[in-house]
């Protein structure tokens, strides 16, 4: 395995299951800590947060959840397509691994192509093709190596492996953190990604 990882975790904007989708689930929050692998170490954290470009807000659910506000997001100048030309050109996203705990490449994927068939990206073929040098689900390596046959938390498998959560759960950040501690935890118990 590469020596650094990037581990990636996003939010987007949601709403109760009662209210359905009023508005396309846009990222809000796009963060991710570069580790070290053979130091065990966090060496950068970074984190974003992005306007949405269809019109969604935060409802009452969303805040609760992520404690991102709209005054948050609107103050941001950023959009999907320039935080990852700028984490690609910056930061070698591309050109490392990509951990996270669920597959968060596929709900960027996902709204890049929303926007380019909505004509809100201009540099769709610079973004279509995004994959990362190697991408690993670690919630589906998680469960396999446990032999769980149902998804668990991030937290509940924290807890599993004698780990605290740190911080508010649905915070990017927050979220990437515990995720590369858990990733340590895993290969230090020398679990065979």
């Amino acid at each position: 395995m590469n020596n650094i990882v990037n581990v990636l975790d996003l939010e987007m904007l949601c709403w109760e299951k009662e209210e359905g989708y009023p508005y396309y689930p846009e990222i809000i929050e796009f963060s991710f800590v570069e580790c070290s692998i053979k130091e065990m170490e966090i060496r950068k954290k970074i984190q974003y947060y992005l306007k949405p470009e269809l019109g969604g807000s935060i409802s009452d659910y969303c805040y609760n959840l992520t404690k991102i506000t709209n005054k948050k997001i609107n103050k941001s100048t950023m959009t999907l397509d320039k935080v990852l030309n700028k984490v690609i050109e910056k930061n070698g996203f591309l050109n490392r691994p990509l951990i996270c705990w669920g597959n968060d490449l596929k709900v960027i994927k996902r709204e890049i192509l929303h926007k380019s068939k909505t004509g809100m990206l201009n540099n769709y073929s610079e973004l279509k093709n995004i994959e990362p040098n190697n991408f690993v689900n670690l919630s589906l390596m998680y469960n396999l190596l446990n032999k769980k046959n149902t998804n668990i938390s991030l937290e509940n498998a924290m807890k599993e492996m004698n780990l605290e959560f740190k911080g508010d759960k649905h915070s990017g950040i927050n979220d990437a953190l515990n995720t590369a501690k858990l990733l340590f935890k895993i290969i230090n118990k020398n679990i065979s990604l």
